[in-house]
């Protein structure tokens, strides 16, 4: 998640992402804290995806290390938020 710290939540009519070429929500399927900067990856992570999709772009995945190592068609995400 280092990759989304400190950015804006994007939406598909708020494009508050680095990426100049297109606005990450808009090929990612929903609103996220995306980035697109320096690494020209909108994200780690991406919660909003299509189950079942293995097109990296739109399916639900998860970065999980260095590389391309992505783990990818989950069927279900739950996100919690917590005090600190």
């Amino acid at each position: 998640m280092a990759l989304s710290l400190s950015m804006g939540f994007t939406t598909f009519d708020h494009d508050v992402d680095f990426k100049l070429s297109h606005n990450c929500a808009s090929t990612s399927g929903g609103g996220w804290w995306y980035n697109g900067g320096n690494t020209g990856w909108c994200y780690h992570a991406n919660l909003n995806g299509i189950y079942g999709d293995e097109r990296i772009q739109s399916a639900i995945i998860w970065y999980i290390g260095s590389g391309f190592e992505y783990k990818y068609l989950v069927k279900s995400v739950e996100m919690k938020i917590r005090p600190t």
